[in-house]
């Protein structure tokens, strides 16, 4: 069981292109929690399944928006937790039978 983290500024477009590139792994068990950080139209014609979103009058940052999404979440519910900009397009496949391999339960990029 997966769940991805985002943060969202003033991005719908970016957020709901994230969105439409994870419908294809309709197999994994997936949730999505946006955050929306000082947003006007936070959520709107945003669609997924297993969708949470998050709205935070303050712009956090994106390390304070990842902070809020982790902090509602049971971390206990879910094997990986998947932190990712807004504007990542996913394409491989078999990208979560390769992240359920890995042995760690937060996986972002390394900076």
């Amino acid at each position: 069981k997966f769940v991805l983290i985002t943060v969202d500024y003033n991005s719908n477009k970016h957020t709901n292109e994230l969105l439409l590139s994870l419908n294809k792994f309709s197999d994994v068990h997936l949730e999505i929690v946006i955050i929306f950080c000082g947003n006007h139209d936070s959520g709107k014609n945003l669609t997924y399944t297993q969708l949470k979103l998050i709205e935070s009058k303050e712009n956090l940052g994106y390390f304070g928006g990842i902070k809020l999404g982790i902090s509602k979440i049971n971390v206990a519910d879910y094997n990986k937790i998947i932190v990712c900009n807004n504007d990542v397009i996913f394409k491989k496949l078999d990208l979560f039978k390769k992240i359920s391999q890995i042995n760690d339960t937060v996986i972002a990029p390394s900076i």
